[in-house]
């Protein structure tokens, strides 16, 4: 009787898992012949090429990870680090955009791990942890800052990055920005075509570049129309719908009042929203107002709301061509987005019932 592959494992293999030395034992295969094999090199013929990856799939053979990391020097692992603070990823716009850049990542061969720091002295332990360890090829994050401690710190350790958003640094990095200052500006352009010139902003935490850009296009917008900024029309909120909320009083109760308020997120505008509504104040009547995320809350809103919507599957299709080229040392070029407006009835003219 033919005696079990599997009975001729070396006793050391004690995890259970196929090794390679079974792997090329049961094929009556050498462990080098089988590794080539099953790393694509040419002088491996085609017909053992075939027979090895039949075997490895009939007998469950992965390679083992640590093994695969110390021969070819990476991990086929891509980090994203979020930096929860001010919840802003509670935002709509984190989820789809993991769920597609995860998708490009899986079919070029690499898996997505992601991981929380909150800004400070938390996410520098995470990333010098991370540098540390090599545990990832690369690594993606989010939020940018004028003088971002990741960009400089995976700069001088010469790990590669992406980042999503652009910072003020004196640095050549690659990054993906979806410009923020389009919908500050687009969304103060719209206003004033309608005849609005009371419009205030509430835009979230200046240590975020595209916030500082939010609110530098709505600037923009204001000062080409030749419309003076009243020093209480600028509110710094969180990114979150308590936020809003709590912030509406400092401009509904204003005389007169703002008859626009363009967001930072969709967030903060339904909480402007909510708070308006308890003091009688009709949304898109009695003021206007936008907001920037395009929830798939928005539309239900009553009056539904305009907002920004952002190119979650392209952002994500794209940080994963970049970081794939980073891996491969190449120097990928920044990639600027647009976010496209999206237009429904929370904003109209101002009426005689303003404030």
């Amino acid at each position: 009787m033919r005696r079990d592959w599997r009975s001729s494992k070396d006793p050391m293999n004690r995890s259970g898992r196929t090794s390679i030395a079974d792997l090329a034992r049961h094929l009556g295969l050498s462990i080098s012949t089988v590794s080539r094999a099953l790393n694509g090199y040419v002088d491996v013929n085609a017909e053992t090429r075939a027979r090895v990856v039949e075997g490895a799939r009939l007998l469950d053979y992965t390679p083992d990870a640590v093994s695969l990391r110390l021969r070819q020097g990476r991990t086929n692992t891509v980090a994203f680090v979020l930096s929860p603070g001010h919840q802003q990823f509670v935002e709509p716009f984190f989820v789809p955009l993991l769920t597609h850049l995860d998708e490009a990542l899986r079919a070029a061969g690499y898996d997505l791990a992601v991981s929380s720091a909150r800004p400070g002295s938390d996410e520098e332990a995470v990333f010098r942890r991370l540098v540390r360890s090599r545990r990832a090829d690369a690594v993606i994050f989010a939020r940018t800052r004028p003088d971002d401690f990741r960009i400089r710190y995976l700069d001088e350790q010469k790990f590669g990055f992406v980042s999503l958003g652009m910072s003020e640094l004196p640095i050549d990095f690659p990054y993906v920005e979806v410009d923020m200052s389009v919908a500050g500006r687009v969304a103060c352009e719209r206003l004033i075509r309608m005849g609005h010139q009371r419009i205030a902003v509430i835009h979230g935490p200046a240590m975020y570049m595209f916030c500082r850009k939010f609110r530098q296009g709505y600037r923009e917008a204001m000062a080409a129309a030749g419309i003076s900024i009243h020093p209480d029309w600028e509110i710094e909120s969180e990114l979150n719908e308590a936020s809003g909320f709590a912030l509406a009083p400092r401009l509904i109760e204003q005389r007169p009042r703002p008859t626009a308020v363009i967001c930072n997120s969709d967030s903060i505008a339904f909480g402007f929203m909510q708070a308006a509504k308890l003091q009688s104040i009709e949304i898109g009547a009695h003021v206007s107002v936008i907001g920037c995320d395009d929830s798939p809350i928005a539309p239900l809103m009553n009056p539904a709301l305009t907002t920004f919507r952002s190119p979650a599957q392209v952002v994500g299709r794209t940080l994963c061509a970049m970081v794939l080229d980073v891996i491969a040392e190449k120097t990928p070029a920044p990639v600027v987005l647009t976010p496209e407006l999206v237009p429904r009835a929370s904003d109209n003219p101002p009426t005689q019932q303003q404030g």
